[in-house]
C-alpha cells in the first residue's frame, strides 16, 4: 500500500480498530434488543454458579414455570 492511500484510506490497523469497534456495537445492539429479562429472583440465584449449575438451576425454573 502507497503511503497516499494510507494517508487516504488509513492504516491497517485503524480499518481494523473501526471494524472491530462496529461489530462491537452491533452485538451490543443485537443483545441488548433480542434478551429476555431474567426474573430477579432467578438472577440471584444464579449468583456466582458455574455453568452446569447455572443451566441446571434454569431448567428447574422453567419445569417449574410451565408446570
Amino acid at each position: 500500500m502507497s503511503w497516499k492511500h494510507i494517508q487516504f484510506f488509513g492504516s491497517e490497523e485503524e480499518k481494523t480498530e473501526l471494524w472491530l469497534n462496529e461489530l462491537y456495537h452491533e452485538f451490543e445492539r443485537f443483545f441488548r434488543t433480542n434478551t429476555l429479562q431474567v426474573p430477579e429472583e432467578l438472577s440471584q440465584e444464579l449468583k456466582n454458579k458455574g455453568h452446569f449449575e447455572v443451566a441446571k438451576i434454569i431448567q428447574s425454573y422453567l419445569s417449574k414455570v410451565k408446570g
